[in-house]
């Protein structure tokens, strides 16, 4: 009977190949893995950096906010403390907001007035206010004008100028 043969030095060989190819497999991974960490320790910073303009930005953001609110409400008191009517036409929409003391002198409130100007237009009785009218509404920067008008009020005909 014969034994197998058994060559020592191939075995070794075969040994040292499956050696280099794991270490290589294990190489490759190790770069992969640290690649990903590296990637996600830079997407932590950024994100925090961006978490901290985020806030930063809200908290300019609240503060731009309560000086509008505060601007808003002097200009809403001192337009109504006036006694006077102002409205304001987005000549683009042609759509019109109003303020000041409308309910006591013209006997509307501001929200039943806003919307578009024909209901504006609808209270305004005056032979003048046709030409003004057209020339407020196509010219591309207003002239200032002034003119007299009565307005139609829940209660009464009102003279405004």
């Amino acid at each position: 009977f014969s034994e197998p043969m058994f060559d020592p030095a191939a075995s070794m060989m075969v040994v040292q190949v499956f050696c280099v190819i794991h270490a290589f497999t294990f190489y490759v991974l190790a770069a992969i893995f640290d690649e990903r960490r590296r990637a996600e320790q830079a997407l932590r910073e950024t994100n925090a950096q961006l978490e901290m303009r985020v806030q930063d930005r809200t908290v300019q953001l609240e503060a731009t906010s309560d000086r509008l609110r505060a601007q808003r409400d002097r200009y809403q008191a001192a337009i109504r403390s006036s006694g006077h009517v102002l409205y304001d036409t987005d000549l683009r929409t042609g759509h019109v907001i109003y303020g000041g003391d409308c309910e006591r002198i013209l006997g509307y409130t501001p929200e039943e007035l806003e919307g578009d100007a024909s209901k504006w237009r609808a209270l305004v009785t005056s032979p003048s206010i046709e030409p003004c009218w057209t020339i407020n509404m196509t010219a591309k920067v207003r002239p200032h004008s002034s003119m007299r008008y009565f307005a139609r009020s829940p209660k009464s005909i009102l003279r405004a100028t």
